[in-house]
């Protein structure tokens, strides 16, 4: 059996090359000859994660399985029709994806923390996830200018959204706003973007300044993945200085709502880029309309 580096993230070639324990508790939930497409081991590694994680994504579902190496292993899985959501975060060297799933009408998650080393991995699971929520999505037979709606967005997101956006999707629309600054200039939400494409809500946010007043090495950011096709509802209010954009994200087995921090002044230019592209069934080619 070749021998893995236990101090960076690794593909493995099959669940027989992962270490113990992961490789027991995975083994006995995968379906009997089941075909892995991908099959990502993290190891423990303070500060950066605090569980080893083992990560298999197959055709129909995918299991992950994390060690804190005390107990017992954890596992959660899900199949891509319960699949609500998916988050990768970028902080220096540390990385984590996040799976939101539905299960007995409750909404779930799991998280994978991993070394960037290898961020590269990791998205292309990503991608298989996603592309496999989306439904087998159709590209727009006539998609805007991406430069155009980009135009005036802070370098950071201009460069980045694009970069972080599935393979071979287009932005149909999209717009940006700033931090969100309380009392002694505490930032209370960082700023981001939101872009719309042919199978996802795309939301990218900033780093959080945790220093009163400072961008200082704000150099992370997190980009979540929200399928349209799992898009039950959205809606926006205002909570004190903060307006507040909610998206209902559902599933057979349950739904949860994401919520997003913006400055209220922004709410008008958000509400423009949500309904100016028409919500088709799952699978239908999608183009942009101008608002009605």
């Amino acid at each position: 059996m070749p021998r893995i580096d236990e101090r960076f993230p690794s593909r493995l070639a099959s669940i027989d090359e992962a270490p113990e324990p992961l490789r027991a508790a995975m083994a006995a939930r995968l379906p009997p000859d089941a075909a892995l497409d991908a099959i990502l081991f993290a190891p423990l590694a303070p500060p950066l994660a605090d569980a080893a994680t083992l990560l298999a994504v197959l055709p129909r579902c995918w299991l992950m399985a994390s060690y804190d190496g005390r107990g017992a292993v954890d596992i959660h899985a899900s199949d891509y029709a319960g699949t609500l959501a998916v988050e990768l975060t970028v902080l220096l060297l540390q990385g984590r994806l996040t799976l939101h799933f539905a299960e007995n009408r409750a909404a779930g998650s799991a998280s994978a923390y991993f070394n960037t080393v290898e961020n590269k991995i990791y998205r292309e699971a990503l991608e298989l996830i996603i592309n496999r929520t989306a439904h087998g999505f159709a590209p727009a037979a006539q998609p805007p200018d991406q430069e155009a709606i980009t135009a005036g967005w802070p370098i950071k997101l201009h460069n980045l959204m694009p970069l972080y956006l599935p393979h071979g999707r287009n932005m149909l629309a999209g717009c940006w706003w700033p931090a969100v600054h309380g009392g002694f200039g505490r930032e209370l939400s960082p700023a981001a973007a939101l872009a719309l494409t042919e199978s996802e809500v795309a939301l990218l946010a900033d780093e959080k300044a945790w220093t009163r007043g400072s961008n200082h090495g704000k150099l992370g950011f997190t980009v979540s993945y929200l399928p349209r096709s799992r898009l039950q509802s959205w809606q926006t209010h205002v909570e004190g200085r903060m307006g507040i954009l909610e998206l209902t994200l559902g599933a057979a087995a349950g739904n949860e709502a994401f919520h997003v921090a913006l400055p209220p002044e922004h709410i008008p230019k958000v509400r423009e880029v949500l309904a100016s592209v028409h919500w088709p069934r799952p699978g239908d080619s999608l183009d942009v309309r101008p608002p009605g």
